[in-house]
C-alpha cells in the first residue's frame, strides 16, 4: 500500500500544481509555456491516479492470496476459504 500511497501523493501534487498554473494563466494570458505546463501536470496527475488504482488492485490479490494461504494451514478454515483439504 506504501506504492500506491506514494503514487497517488504525487499525482495529488500534480493536480494541485495544474490548479497553479490554471491560476497563472489566468494572471498572465497568453503565455504558452504556462499553458503547456498546466496540461502537463493534469495529465501527469491523472495518469498517476489511475496507476495508483492499478497497484492497489494488485496489491490487494497479492494480499488476498496470502490471506488464503494462511487459512489453508488450519484444516476447518480452508473448506471455508475453498481449498479444502
Amino acid at each position: 500500500m506504501s506504492r500506491a500511497t506514494f503514487v497517488g501523493l504525487v499525482a495529488a501534487i500534480l493536480l494541485i500544481s495544474s490548479l497553479i498554473f490554471v491560476a497563472l494563466d489566468v494572471l498572465v494570458p497568453n503565455n504558452a509555456a504556462i499553458a503547456v505546463c498546466g496540461i502537463a501536470t493534469a495529465i501527469g496527475g491523472f495518469v498517476l491516479v489511475i496507476i495508483a488504482a492499478f497497484i492497489v488492485i494488485a496489491e490487494g490479490q497479492i494480499v488476498q492470496r496470502q490471506i488464503d494461504d494462511e487459512l489453508r494451514d488450519v484444516t476447518d478454515l480452508a473448506k471455508g476459504a475453498g481449498g479444502g483439504v
